[in-house]
């Protein structure tokens, strides 16, 4: 029995038509982003339902097949409507734009009539007809005008055309099926790429198959060390290998984890060639051209992207498998264009896609063309599942700063937006609100502010045609889509997981609609997959992470036990020190004293964490001005690539002096790294970790504590205590590993932190003196 290929004609003739520079003003302003009020389908509806029932049929399913020798491909769509009567057939397409509907050219609708054209064919196919009337009616939705565009074709020339569209796409199809027949066979005969499995390792790997070939959600806790990642991405590939799934995501929130991911996957390649991957990197940091908008005036990366692309696409998928960072500059580079639109077309033709959290769960950026409308089974490996939490509370989060309207409103002084200055009033008003606390809950939904930022949009929008390249233009196109984002927010706002408040925040203030539970808009994006595998060496407390992580009855948790010896590692509480914010000034030369007799008690390398910045820094100050004897280097923010590398090359096998690293905690090297061996043997952490005191964690405990009591626990508490698990997570990797993990705050010591503690690291022993700490450290290195 032949393969049926399924595509959407609207998919087919954008692929195989397209052309054009990438625009991201009138791109972004599509149907697909606009506000509920002004989206498409309803508009659609609107236009539908004033024609003549008698005359019309609206949403009409339309589907020809093409038999060729291997395969069918099978092209579908619904056409917006089908006019019948003495005089004949008309197929109408109708679209919504935010262009003036005077600047429609042939190059704007070319696309939208091969689209109409692809349901004519298939309409008169059905119907042997001779000829057929086209009607493409474009509604404007800032002004609400129409315009109307009509063609008619003759049954020969729609079979020419559609023809000659069968025949370019023929040859995409006919490489995928050859490659997906290779790829499955290929899978199958690839071997776990170590010699053996660690403890544990293979239990979990036989657990993530079967979750995929049952179709279900699992939350898996595993170590640290234990090789989480090649224990998701082995079995995964083995499933797909068996049509159990036709591509993966693996989605992490840090660039480090997702490296880990590439290099397994060129390990696996290295022997097998049988996986084509992609890595998807934010714009910000592939984009050679950051000072530019992608749009053809500003960019010339942008320029004719589309009559490109395609030629460029089958030039790559040819001849690669690994489409590395370095590949994609290379012919970015090669034809001049864009390397992030580049990236994202390949991805297409990816079997496995590592990627950041955003490109499942945000709505701004989340992959459409995987997404929008599903055509394949997906599974979704999310590594370091605890950071998703706080990552989706981002994302489904929107605020408006005055400070940026106020820059919004200067910037446009020569276009008359009025509704800017509008939107400035309602926040000074807002602002009044404030006066007696410095913040304000707003306790209903508040409609007007939407009303007015729907205007910002729409008349910025019809502003952005008459103006020249500018830094003005460019801010105002951001500043657009942040309001555009505030809308699509504000549509999906549901007062069981939302909170709306005000506040006068670091010399500004901010209309802010705050995502508190962000569990059922995980749960949304998860039924995008067959099978999720959200996996951390973290997830006590389990009811915390189940409850906010959006887990269904039928999900499954897996806990792989510890494999290491207990005996390899050795924690102790030092229950002396204060590190609560209002007492650290009285702690910092404790804490020094503290640090140096951890490194004073055997030489190598150590990690002592921080729970901020500021806080970091002042005892690195004292500690370096007091004791000499070692080498130090301290974590700044915002490093680039270079300088993580840097920073980790800093542990180095069988130092000659004392190496200390200090370290933010919850930071880029408190989680996903891997230093083995003797390239860190102890870690220390100061604090229980307990994100600082705010409107929003004060909002996140009295919600909690109205549903479950739980509030400090849930906006406090557990979120500290998964930094500190995963700080002490960085020291013992490997079987042969030995090292210490030194815990600073009295805190340590009660009864609701012991509690967890007991449950995932055993044991410790709790102290109160420096001199008993070194004496307690050089006793474990003895043993």
């Amino acid at each position: 029995m032949k393969e049926i290929i399924t595509v959407q004609a609207r998919y087919l003739v954008e692929f195989i038509f397209k052309k054009g520079s990438i625009n991201n003003i009138f791109q972004g302003i599509s149907s697909q982003v606009v506000s509920r009020i002004r989206e498409g389908s309803l508009i659609h509806k609107k236009l539908q339902d004033s024609y003549k029932k008698e005359e019309f049929q609206r949403e009409v399913y339309l589907s020809y097949e093409v038999n060729y020798e291997n395969f069918i491909i099978k092209v579908s769509g619904r056409a917006d409507g089908i006019w019948k009567n003495l005089l004949g057939y008309k197929i109408e397409e109708i679209k919504t734009t935010s262009m003036p509907l005077e600047f429609i050219d042939e190059d704007f609708y070319f696309v939208h009539l091969a689209q109409a054209k692809v349901y004519a064919f298939m309409l008169l196919k059905e119907n042997h007809l001779s000829k057929i009337d086209i009607k493409l009616t474009y509604f404007n939705i800032n002004s609400e005008d129409t315009r109307i565009l009509e063609f008619t074709f003759s049954s020969y020339e729609l079979e020419v055309f559609f023809d000659d569209l069968m025949e370019k796409y023929f040859k995409w199809v006919n490489f995928s099926i050859n490659w997906d027949l290779y790829r499955n066979e290929s899978l199958k005969k690839i071997e776990f790429p170590f010699k053996e499995y660690r403890k544990g390792q293979r239990d979990f790997a036989i657990r993530v198959y079967k979750a995929i070939k049952d179709s279900n959600n699992v939350f898996c806790e595993a170590p640290t060390g234990i090789g989480k990642t090649i224990s998701t991405i082995f079995p995964s590939l083995k499933a797909m290998s068996e049509g159990l799934c036709h591509r993966i995501f693996y989605l992490t929130s840090k660039n480090i984890t997702s490296k880990v991911a590439e290099d397994a996957l060129i390990n696996i390649n290295k022997s097998s060639k049988s996986v084509r991957f992609i890595k998807i990197r934010a714009k910000d940091k592939i984009c050679p051209k950051k000072d530019c908008t992608c749009n053809p005036e500003s960019c010339p990366l942008s320029i004719d992207y589309f009559d490109k692309i395609n030629d460029v696409l089958f030039e790559i998928i040819e001849n690669n498998i690994n489409l590395t960072d370095e590949l994609i500059e290379e012919y970015s580079n090669k034809y001049n264009i864009c390397p992030f639109e580049l990236t994202l077309d390949l991805s297409n033709y990816a079997d496995f896609i590592i990627c950041d959290y955003n490109y499942l769960f945000d709505m701004r950026v989340y992959l459409r063309r995987f997404f929008e409308n599903i055509c394949e089974e997906y599974v979704f490996l999310i590594d370091e599942c605890h950071n998703l939490i706080d990552r989706t509370r981002d994302m489904y989060s929107s605020a408006i700063s005055k400070k940026e309207v106020l820059e919004a409103s200067k910037n446009s002084k020569y276009f008359s937006i009025k509704s800017i200055n509008m939107l400035n009033k309602k926040l000074i008003e807002y602002r009044k609100l404030c006066m007696e606390d410095g913040f304000f809950i707003f306790k209903e939904e508040e409609n007007s502010i939407y009303d007015i930022v729907l205007k910002v949009t729409s008349q910025l929008e019809e502003s952005f045609l008459n103006m020249k390249t500018s830094k003005e233009k460019d801010f105002l196109i951001n500043f657009y889509f942040n309001m555009l984002n505030f809308l699509r927010i504000y549509e999906i706002y549901d007062k069981n997981y939302y909170i709306i408040y005000c506040s006068e925040e670091n010399d500004d203030f901010i209309f802010k609609l705050y995502c508190i539970d962000p569990s059922n808009f995980i749960r949304k994006c998860l039924k995008r997959g067959k099978s999720s595998i959200l996996f951390s060496a973290t997830l006590i407390p389990i009811d915390y992470h189940m409850d906010l992580l959006g887990k269904d009855e039928k999900d499954m948790l897996i806990r792989i036990p510890n494999p290491f010896p207990y005996e390899n590692r050795r924690i102790i509480i030092c229950k002396d020190i204060d590190a609560r914010f209002n007492a650290r000034n009285l702690s910092i030369k404790r804490i020094s004293e503290y640090i140096n007799a951890m490194a004073n008690s055997k030489l190598g390398n150590y990690m002592v964490f921080f729970p901020s910045y500021e806080y970091m820094n002042t005892i690195y100050d004292d500690f370096i001005s007091t004791y000499s004897d070692f080498k130090t280097i301290i974590q700044t923010q915002n490093l680039g690539e270079e300088e993580k590398e840097s920073f980790l090359n800093f542990f180095s096998p069988n130092p000659d002096r004392t190496h200390l690293g200090f370290c933010v905690l919850g930071g880029m090297f408190s989680e996903g790294i891997d230093l083995k061996g003797d390239r860190l043997i102890g870690a220390m952490i100061v604090s229980v970790g307990i994100p600082k005191l705010n409107i929003e964690r004060d909002l996140i405990k009295d919600f909690f504590q109205n549903k479950n009591s739980k509030g400090y626990l849930y906006a406090y508490m557990y979120p500290g205590i998964i930094k500190v698990f995963q700080a002490a997570g960085r020291v013992i990797r490997t079987m042969e590993d030995k090292g210490i993990i030194i815990l600073l705050d009295e805190r340590y010591s009660y009864f609701n932190y012991k509690k967890l503690f007991l449950e995932h690291l055993k044991s410790f022993l709790i102290i109160e003196k420096s001199e008993r700490l070194k004496e307690e450290i050089i006793k474990f290195w003895q043993n």
